[in-house]
């Protein structure tokens, strides 16, 4: 989108409009790193001339005086013209399209004016008639225009409305943050269920074997890690090995207060699963409790908190 205004004649009106213009483009990097050193004309004045002091914008007697010879050059109706136009500037807004590919369509727009104001048009068809790829809109109006959307309703068969706003618009999208994606195969998937059943039943003959021993020797003050050699006496070698043979990882607790027969986690039964790594998809870990429960470690601590 491309804005324009008849630029006044009035040395008067316009020189103050290009000074604030220039005024507010931002000082160059450079110039700012510069701006503490020491001009040669400050050490020698005499290098100083006309142009060191001259601004192009202030307004002089002669741009006065070539306006006004401007403007009595005028014929009544230019004059009208420009009676009609002082103060109350015309924007000439151009809208420029591109055809992505595809059939030329209509162009419905939705135009958003400077002053909230928001007028819905319809180009026709027939605007792609010169060049299928670029078409040209000029809209000329008081107000200016702030942003234009194309197809709001749509009506178009768009295959990318990301590029139908202009000034372009944030992109605005979300991501999913899943797990380390699963890879085995419906073999592997059987087995590690196959796995998962028999390290099950090999935890009920843990807690066969463990609960009664911390019954038996388990004191106020006691901790099953802190009797974890007499509590594992009790535990056939056997029950250690996982059904990929490899040896399971018993963690007894290290808390306070386990009462026999309540609750509270009494030991933990961990394994690396089929494919023999921690922390992977296949990993298997459940609670021994106090009382012979046996449950899976993740679903025991959601319950917990």
């Amino acid at each position: 989108v491309l804005d324009y205004t008849i630029e006044p004649r009035d040395p008067d009106v316009i020189k103050p409009i290009l000074a604030e213009e220039r005024d507010a483009v931002r000082t160059t990097r450079t110039r700012q790193r510069n701006a503490g050193l020491p001009k040669r004309s400050e050490r020698y004045p005499e290098l100083l001339d006309f142009y060191s002091r001259f601004d192009e914008l202030d307004v002089t007697a002669e741009d006065r005086r070539s306006f006004e010879r401007f403007m009595a050059g005028l014929d009544d109706d230019d004059e009208a013209v420009f009676d009609a136009i002082d103060g109350r500037p015309l924007h000439f807004s151009i809208i420029r399209f591109r055809n992505h590919g595809g059939i030329p369509m209509p162009l419905p727009l939705e135009i958003h004016y400077a002053d909230g104001s928001i007028e819905e048009k319809m180009l026709p068809v027939e605007i792609w008639k010169q060049d299928p790829s670029v078409a040209t809109k000029m809209f000329v109006g008081p107000t200016a225009i702030a942003r234009v959307v194309l197809d709001p309703y749509r009506e178009l068969a768009d295959a990318d409305r990301t590029n139908n706003a202009y000034p372009p618009e944030v992109i605005l999208g979300r991501f999913g943050i899943e797990p380390r994606s699963d890879r085995t195969n419906p073999m592997q998937a059987a087995g590690n269920q196959d796995g998962r059943r028999e390290i099950e039943q090999a935890a009920r003959r843990l807690a066969v074997a463990i609960v009664p021993a911390w019954e038996k020797v388990g004191g106020e003050g006691d901790t099953p890690l802190g009797l974890s050699g007499v509590i594992l006496e009790a535990v056939d070698s056997a029950m250690l090995v996982d059904p990929w043979d490899r040896p399971f990882a018993i963690e007894l607790s290290a808390a306070r207060g386990v009462e026999p027969g309540g609750g509270k986690v009494l030991a933990t039964l961990r394994s690396d699963g089929l494919d023999g790594r921690r922390g992977t998809g296949d990993d298997v870990a459940l609670v021994i409790l106090a009382d012979g429960q046996i449950h899976d470690e993740s679903i025991h601590q959601g319950r917990e908190e």
